[in-house]
């Protein structure tokens, strides 16, 4: 029913052949429809389920530094949720922050100087929904210490 609305006839689209190969199996790649848009994959579906990945969906280096580890690179991505910017080093480090509607990265988890007093990595400072608090910097792993509710501003 998706693949006939597509056309101006009711015709569903015919994918198209590639000269490329699939690395996995070795047939002919094809460009199809699928209900997000066009991808490439395997002409031997459903026996391989090969995609090849948008050069386009790569990241982007913004050119500035991790400011939670400070070896990675933040790059820019796109996620469910709209654009974000995130460590290069993922998943080692975990830091990312949301992009705001101006095109610029809003201000993620900052590093604080005190430990975390159940497993001992730092301490960060957060914005929730009710304002800033503090967390472990490895939580989910480590759900932090119970009672540390608001920062002062």
């Amino acid at each position: 029913k998706f693949r006939r609305a597509m056309t101006l006839n009711g015709d569903t689209p015919q994918p198209k052949l590639l000269e490329e190969a699939c690395p996995v199996c070795g047939r002919p790649l094809q460009q199809r429809t699928g209900r997000y848009g066009e991808f490439v994959g395997c002409s031997g579906y459903p026996e391989c389920k090969y995609i090849k990945k948008d050069a386009a969906a790569a990241a982007k280096p913004t050119g500035e530094k991790c400011p939670q580890c400070g070896e990675g690179e933040l790059v820019e991505r796109t996620g469910r949720y709209g654009p974000f910017v995130a460590c290069s080093r993922y998943p080692e480090c975990k830091y990312r922050a949301n992009m705001g509607k101006d095109g610029k990265a809003k201000e993620g988890p900052k590093l604080l100087d005190e430990p975390c007093p159940i497993c001992g990595k730092p301490m960060v400072e957060r914005r929730g929904r009710y304002g800033l608090f503090k967390s472990c910097s490895d939580y989910p792993a480590c759900p932090g210490p119970k009672g540390v509710k608001k920062v002062e501003a």
